[in-house]
C-alpha cells in the first residue's frame, strides 16, 4: 500500500475543532507542519487560535516560530477544502458513533486512497469505525490526551481491516511530530489508558462513597505518592523495583497480596500463568539495564521533578 514519504509531511487536516482538535493543530504547528481545520461551528475558529496561542506562549521560545505557526492555519468552509492537499487527516469530532461514521465516510470519499486517516477517538475501537469506510484499510485510531501538545502519549490501535504498513506509518509519523505512540496490542473499548484511569477512578468513588476519602485526598494520594513516580517508571517497573527479587517476588505475595485477592482477576486465569506473563514481560522490558541502573534513573528524575514541584 504506497503512503506519502514521512518525510515530505507537510501539510494535515484536522476535522473537528473541538479541545482535542485545537490541541492536535496546536501540536502539528509547533513541529512546522501546515494545518487545514474544519469545524461546521465556524465559532470554533476563535478557541482554535486561543488554544495555538497558549500552546506558543509555552512552548515556542522563538518568535519567527510562533509567527510561522500562527501563518500556517486555516480555518477552512469546507471539509472539501481541508482535506484538499492534505496529506494525513485527523479526526476529531465528539464521541458519538453515528457522528464518527458519518465524518468518516465522508473523509473517505474525499480523501486518495493513499491518505492515512487517523480517529481520536477515546473508546470506540477502529473496527467498529471502519464499517462506515469503503476503504478501511487506511483507518487507525490515534487517541491523545488533553492537553494534546503537552501530554506526549498516542495510543495506535488497528481495526480488524487496518493494513499493516499504515499502522507502521502511523507510529512513524507520531513519533516524528514529537508523540509518544504506543501500538495497542488488540482493540478493546477505551484503548489502554484510559481504562488504567476508569480503574483509578471506581476505586477513588468507593473511597469517597464510603467516607475514607475526600476529592482532596484523592488527588494528593495520586499526586504525592504512585502518581508521582508513576510520571518516569509507571506501575510495572515501580513493582519490579519494589523488591530485591523484582516483580515475581511482588507477584507471589512478598508485600502480602495474592493475585487470588484481586476482585478484576476474576475473569482471567489468573495464578501462575499471570505471573509468568508479567515476569517474561517484564524481564524484555528491563532488558539490559541493571537495577542500579533502573534505580538511578528514577531517582535522578524524581529528585529534579521535586525540584520543579517546589518551584
Amino acid at each position: 500500500m504506497p503512503l506519502p514519504p514521512l518525510d515530505n509531511i507537510n501539510t494535515v487536516a484536522v476535522i473537528g475543532c473541538g479541545s482535542i482538535g485545537a490541541g492536535w493543530a496546536a501540536q502539528f504547528l509547533l513541529k512546522g507542519i501546515k494545518v487545514k481545520a474544519y469545524d461546521p461551528d465556524r465559532d470554533r475558529e476563535h478557541a482554535l487560535r486561543a488554544t495555538l496561542d497558549r500552546a506558543l506562549d509555552l512552548l515556542a521560545t522563538d518568535p519567527d516560530i510562533a509567527a510561522q505557526a500562527q501563518n500556517s492555519l486555516t480555518f477552512c468552509a469546507s471539509m472539501l477544502e481541508a482535506i484538499q492537499g492534505a496529506q494525513f487527516v485527523q479526526e476529531c469530532v465528539p464521541e458519538r458513533l453515528d457522528l464518527k461514521h458519518a465524518t468518516l465516510a465522508e473523509i473517505d470519499a474525499l480523501c486518495s486512497p493513499d491518505i492515512v486517516v487517523a480517529s481520536s477517538t477515546s473508546g470506540i475501537t477502529a473496527s467498529r469505525l471502519q464499517s462506515a469506510c469503503a476503504q478501511p484499510s487506511r483507518l487507525v485510531v490515534g487517541h491523545p490526551f488533553h492537553p494534546v501538545y503537552l501530554v506526549p502519549l498516542v495510543e495506535v490501535v488497528g481495526g480488524a481491516l487496518t493494513n499493516p504498513v499504515v499502522l507502521d506509518w502511523s507510529m512513524a509519523f507520531y513519533r516524528q511530530i514529537g508523540k509518544s505512540p504506543l501500538l495497542c496490542r488488540g482493540e478493546i473499548q477505551g484503548h489502554i489508558a484510559n481504562r488504567l484511569q476508569t480503574a483509578v477512578a471506581e476505586e477513588a468513588l468507593r473511597l469517597i462513597d464510603a467516607g475514607i476519602a475526600s476529592t482532596a485526598d484523592i488527588d494528593q494520594a495520586v499526586t504525592d505518592g504512585p502518581g508521582f513516580r508513576w510520571s518516569t517508571i509507571g506501575p510495572m517497573l515501580t513493582w519490579h523495583l519494589a523488591s530485591s527479587k523484582g516483580i515475581e517476588a511482588v507477584m507471589e505475595g512478598e508485600f502480602g497480596f495474592s493475585l487470588d485477592e484481586i476482585d478484576c482477576l476474576s475473569h482471567t486465569d489468573g495464578g501462575k500463568s499471570l505471573t509468568e506473563k508479567v515476569v517474561q514481560s517484564s524481564k524484555q522490558q528491563v532488558a539490559g539495564q541493571s537495577r542500579a541502573q533502573l534505580e538511578d534513573q528514577r531517582d535522578r528524575f524524581l529528585a529534579k521533578l521535586l525540584t520543579l514541584r517546589q518551584d
